[in-house]
């Protein structure tokens, strides 16, 4: 009968480059932010001496790996290449996926950047601003650029719902279905980014930002975010869906847009020089590796535009 405690676990896992997730443990995705993993029958996961939380009973295990796996990472890059300039991310699953070579992953391998990695999947823009990691790593790596991808759970995850209108025909214009509430959730969410700038601004005065609005999410009908919540609103039609999707995308993109403008020279908006093709999308609201790997190759575009090479 397999047994650990949680740091020969952790090694376990290192060792095996993740596989051994899929060897002990079950893995529940009803949530792809952030799939839960509970050991399978006959494996004991043991707390480590003085320490009460056990792996898989309760805590996000793809988060805890994901983060100790890319920290260790970025150390010895940063080792192996004095030279380097460290970046830090805070964001959400598009930074940090647990199932797929995410944003970072591609930014980092394919476009040899080395980034300090503070991502959660799951996370909304009030934990980044509130959490204060990156705060503390931009100080501490030296770094003079911060990465942030916030604002998609807020705005399509789940509360998406409670943006929408009822009782509307097929065919209503695609603005008109969402409601006030997504209007206030959009502007906490800017408000959110002008905390992190204003922050940035007084404590690390040359800090250049990074933000984006992600892509043109494909709604699926049992889809847990976005297809469900269409159709328990009475939005059935799959043009709709999508052109309520792109109109929040679009609605987005312009308010991140007029906060790079506000802020020029310190804040910058990735654009969509590519877009991530239908067949890119793992799930509802991500995309594949490859999808990711467009997505990162936009950020690499717009990083050297603005002077920041690895």
């Amino acid at each position: 009968m397999p047994e650990f405690t949680n740091q020969e676990i952790l090694a376990e896992l290192e060792a095996t480059n993740g596989e051994a997730l899929f060897e002990y443990f079950d893995i529940d995705q009803t949530n792809p932010y952030s799939p839960k993993f509970t050991p399978k029958p006959g494996v004991i996961i043991k707390p480590d001496p003085g320490q009460p939380v056990q792996l898989g009973l309760g805590l996000d295990i793809a988060n805890f790996f994901t983060h100790s796996n890319r920290q260790r990472a970025y150390r010895r890059k940063i080792k192996n290449n004095p030279a380097l300039k460290p970046i830090v991310s805070a964001g959400d699953s598009w930074f940090s996926h647990p199932l797929l070579r995410d944003v970072i992953n591609h930014l980092g391998d394919n476009h040899g950047y080395a980034i300090l990695s503070l991502d959660a999947a799951g996370a909304e823009l009030s934990e980044v601003v509130q959490s204060g990691k990156w705060a503390t790593a931009l100080r501490a790596e030296n770094s003079r650029t911060l990465l942030v991808s916030g604002g998609g759970n807020d705005l399509m995850g789940d509360h998406f719902g409670d943006y929408l209108n009822t009782g509307l025909p097929a065919g209503t214009p695609p603005g008109d279905y969402l409601n006030s509430a997504f209007d206030d959730a959009l502007n906490r969410v800017l408000k959110h980014y002008n905390t992190i700038i204003l922050q940035v601004e007084n404590d690390f005065p040359g800090v250049k930002v990074f933000v984006h609005s992600y892509d043109f999410a494909i709604p699926r009908p049992k889809g847990p975010w976005l297809g469900v919540a269409m159709i328990k609103a009475g939005i059935t039609e799959k043009s709709d869906q999508r052109a309520i999707i792109k109109e929040v995308v679009t609605r987005f993109t312009k308010r991140l847009e007029q906060l790079a403008a506000a802020n020029a020279g310190r804040v910058f908006y990735i654009g969509r020089k590519t877009n991530v093709p239908d067949g890119s999308w793992d799930d509802e609201i991500h995309p594949t590796s490859e999808g990711f790997a467009i997505v990162a190759a936009n950020f690499a575009v717009e990083l050297h535009v603005e002077g920041v090479t690895p």
